[in-house]
């Protein structure tokens, strides 16, 4: 069996009151969790990093959007 490796580069790795985020910076309409690009994106981020929460981030309506995935 054959395994690709792929590499995972979020935009930032930001901190907050002592807790690092993974952020994603996105505009438009993919700067929403509701597209599926965005979502598995995202997802990916939170499962191999281990983090439940990621950042989507859109400059341009100067939001900042906190994005959880639970663990099963």
């Amino acid at each position: 069996e054959e395994l690709n490796k792929f590499d995972l580069r979020p935009d930032l790795l930001v901190e907050k009151d002592g807790i690092q985020y993974i952020a994603e910076i996105k505009t438009g309409e993919v700067a929403n969790p509701s597209n599926r690009n965005t979502r598995r994106q995202l997802h990916e981020y939170s499962y191999y990093s281990n983090q439940e929460v990621v950042l989507l981030v859109d400059p341009t309506k100067k939001s900042i959007r906190r994005i959880s995935f639970s663990k099963f």
